[in-house]
Order: C-alpha cells, then sequence, then structure tokens
C-alpha cells in the first residue's frame, strides 16, 4: 500500500476525530482548548500539508489542509468569543 494512503487515511482519522470539538465550539459558544495548543497544531498542520505538497504527497497533503482548517477554525472561534 502507498505511504501516501496510509498517511491520509490516519488525517482523515484526526479530521473525523475533530468534528465533535467543532460542533461544541459551535453549539455553547466557547473555547477550552489553550492558545499554545491551537496556535502550535494550527501552524504545524499548515506547515506539513504544505511539506507534503511538495513532496509529492498530493492525497495527505489535502486531508491535512482539512484537518489545519478545523484547528484554524477553533483558533478564529477562540479569538473571535473571546473579544465578545
Amino acid at each position: 500500500m502507498n505511504i501516501d494512503i496510509i498517511m491520509a487515511i490516519v488525517t482523515i482519522a484526526f479530521v473525523y476525530s475533530i468534528i465533535p470539538q467543532i460542533i461544541k465550539v459551535i453549539r455553547d459558544k466557547r473555547v477550552e482548548i489553550a492558545w499554545q495548543t491551537l496556535f502550535i497544531t494550527s501552524i504545524g498542520l499548515w506547515t506539513m500539508a504544505f511539506c507534503f505538497g511538495t513532496l509529492s504527497q498530493h492525497l495527505t497533503s489535502i486531508t491535512n489542509y482539512f484537518s489545519a482548517s478545523g484547528w484554524t477554525f477553533l483558533l478564529c472561534a477562540k479569538f473571535y468569543y473571546r473579544i465578545q
């Protein structure tokens, strides 16, 4: 099995695991994850998505973009609900 497919499947599992947190944030209008965790994870995932794209592992890159988007949404929500 191609390593790109295996890594993409693992990343899809991570995306699936963050969906309940996103739903909870939308419902409760409160983010309970620390700033540091949100920021470092968001930046790290965007960086990994870019790197996988340059290594021609496009499927993993795309799934990492989805994961990075979820974490970035949580980061933006934390900022938004903090200033409200």
